[in-house]
């Protein structure tokens, strides 16, 4: 039993936890600005690398690094909100949105492999990655802290979306773009808040995933494909569902590798994103919108 928890199911929570945090980060953003911004994950992937950049060759020290890397992240978040994110806000087309946010992951991934030649880094900045062993059970802190900062990042953004006047304000726009205008709500303002926020959870994942996975200009590919597929199988823009569904991808991954073969999981996640979606074309919780006119 305890090989089983050890090889699959931890490894399995790991994964989830991981994908719960780029779906609510993809999630926030979509709430507000209808926008799926698929250069998420590089935005995570940047955050570690930033820091490896200030400690190598500015030679600052490491706490300072992590602070700027948070904010060298969330400028760049920023200015992608406003090229690539707010002129196609509740556009109805999706095209636009999809090249102009794909394009900046792909000067990110381009800029990414310049420090480094592109070569895949460690990074040594993390709580412990020497497992503990708990009846026989192996977890390492770093495993233990990602699960712990997932379930209290979907449960501080749920309440954060129902109990504050600023998550309304923020549905609000999500909900009925002009009518949260008329009553004076800035759908910019929104719309820079949202990726801020989306933004932070990128930096914070990163953080987290970064000594586990290392750091690589693809890794922002492998994010945002397996966090997009959380919340295609979840349903876009639910949070609860963004969870569901990274549940889904660790668990598929790991069954993957584990017992099939790692060169099977996209092919088993694809497989599982078209099971959802031939019974439920918004995915799991997600919904359709209507509006009366």
């Amino acid at each position: 039993m305890t090989h089983f928890i050890n090889v699959f199911l931890v490894p399995a929570l790991f994964s989830s936890a991981v994908y719960a945090l780029v779906a609510t980060g993809f999630n926030v953003g979509v709430r507000t600005t209808g926008v799926f911004n698929f250069a998420h994950g590089n935005l995570v992937t940047s955050a570690p690398l930033v820091v490896l950049v200030i400690t190598s060759y500015l030679g600052w020290p490491t706490l300072l690094a992590f602070v700027g890397s948070f904010v060298v992240v969330m400028v760049i978040a920023l200015l992608a909100e406003r090229i690539a994110i707010r002129p196609f806000m509740h556009s109805g087309h999706s095209l636009p949105w999809i090249l102009s946010t794909f394009g900046v992951g792909i000067v990110l991934t381009t800029a990414s492999a310049l420090p480094f030649s592109g070569d895949p880094k460690r990074f040594p900045y993390h709580v412990g990655l020497t497992p503990w062993n708990i009846n026989g059970v192996l977890l390492t802190p770093v495993q233990a802290l990602t699960m712990v900062t997932a379930v209290v990042t979907v449960l501080a953004v749920s309440l954060f979306y129902a109990r504050t006047s600023l998550g309304r304000q923020l549905e609000a726009v999500a909900e009925d773009l002009d009518g949260a205008q008329s009553i004076g709500i800035d759908p910019r303002r929104m719309s820079m808040i949202s990726m801020a926020i989306a933004a932070g959870l990128a930096v914070v994942t990163g953080w987290l995933v970064a000594p586990v996975l290392g750091v690589s200009p693809q890794l922002g590919l492998t994010i945002t494909f397996s966090g997009f597929i959380a919340v295609a199988v979840g349903g876009v823009g639910s949070i609860i569902g963004g969870v569901v569904g990274a549940a889904v991808v660790g668990f598929v991954s790991q069954v993957a590798t584990v017992w099939v073969g790692s060169a099977a999981t996209n092919a088993l996640l694809f497989g599982c994103l078209f099971l959802v979606y031939m019974t439920r074309p918004t995915g799991l919780f997600g919904t359709i919108k209507a509006r009366a006119v």
